[in-house]
């Protein structure tokens, strides 16, 4: 594993949720990454979690803007769920 910060993930990731496909972890270097917004759709604000499955490395990025029409977990027993599903993943900050 690199020593990675959590500037040197965002110097990476994509501006289009769509290319997070092809997205190289910057910590590993395998390719494709995860992600899923929280928060609240109604202000159209809250935050985003990405992460690489090969090496459970991610980031949290706080104030993204969720877009329309993409899953975004709002409710706190959904964030709960997910979260206890998702507790391996260590944050790089």
């Amino acid at each position: 594993m690199n020593n990675t910060k959590y500037i040197d993930w965002l110097k990476v990731l994509p501006t289009d949720d769509l290319r997070y496909d092809e997205c190289a972890c910057p910590e590993c270097g395998s390719l494709g990454l995860k992600y899923q917004y929280f928060g609240l759709k109604k202000i159209g604000f809250g935050w985003k979690l990405i992460w690489c499955d090969a090496c459970k490395s991610a980031v949290n990025i706080s104030r993204a803007k969720i877009p329309e029409g993409v899953n975004c977990l709002v409710d706190g027993y959904e964030q709960a769920e997910f979260n206890a599903q998702h507790s391996y993943l260590r944050l790089i900050s």
